[in-house]
């Protein structure tokens, strides 16, 4: 897929970035991290991220739509559609906006967007 314009420092960024916003959201945990199914990485989403955003993984609507702010944002959109992020609850609408903020800003903001939510979900990515 062709990237869009993004201010992550790197692919390793975005990809710890994408993988704390599905952490906060409860679709990835550190224990599938220590089992090897990511959801995303340095090269974009995974296998695994892929079938739950096309639907041959189950997954409820409000997760699927974290996912696809994620590959929004990886694919260099910044922003989901706002019909879709209506659909979240507020603090994972809070999240992907906050991200989004952050992304623009350029790297350090998004490195405390990062450590901020790593001190929430507790153990960090460990790219």
């Amino acid at each position: 897929m062709e990237r869009g314009e993004r201010m992550f420092r790197d692919e390793l960024q975005a990809a710890m970035a994408l993988t704390m916003l599905c952490r906060r959201a409860g679709i990835e945990s550190h224990e599938d991290e220590m089992r090897g199914e990511l959801l995303w990485t340095e090269r974009g989403p995974t296998c695994r991220a892929r079938a739950m955003l096309e639907q041959w993984i189950p997954l409820d609507e409000p997760d699927r739509t974290i996912l696809k702010a994620a590959s929004a944002l990886w694919n260099g959109r910044h922003r989901p559609p706002a019909s879709d992020l209506m659909q979240l609850r507020d603090e994972r609408r809070v999240d992907v906006m906050s991200l989004i903020t952050a992304e623009r800003e350029g790297p350090g903001a998004v490195d405390r967007w990062i450590g901020e939510r790593r001190k929430e979900v507790g153990a960090a990515p460990t790219r």
